[in-house]
């Protein structure tokens, strides 16, 4: 079992909420991901209304390896620089210095 961030594009995370059943979240539900047959992009299904780990009753070795990201660093480590509207402005416009475009790279 590994746990991890998953980064999300807005067209995937509005995907994943929408398989929650109305009054629950994605938190109660098994959700498996998987590149597209195009290998662009992901598809989200539901598996079940129960999560794997909680219907195994690994609730406590989930918990253990969920504390390196329970302060919220390392999670707000993955998050994309703030940047002012100039510098929106100019990342859209594709003339950017190196500097601000180096923030945006995966590592």
């Amino acid at each position: 079992m590994e746990v991890g961030y998953v980064r999300l594009s807005r067209a995937n995370y509005r995907s994943v909420s929408l398989l929650s059943a109305e009054g629950s979240t994605v938190y109660d539900i098994d959700i498996v991901m998987a590149l597209k047959p195009s290998g662009i992009g992901y598809d989200f299904a539901l598996i079940a209304n129960t999560p794997r780990y909680k219907a195994m009753g690994m609730e406590p070795e989930v918990e253990v390896k969920c504390n390196p990201f329970i302060d919220g660093k390392k999670l707000a480590s993955k998050l994309a620089a703030k940047v002012t509207e100039l510098e929106f402005g100019a990342l859209l416009s594709g003339e950017a210095s190196d500097g601000l475009l180096a923030d945006t790279e995966e590592e």
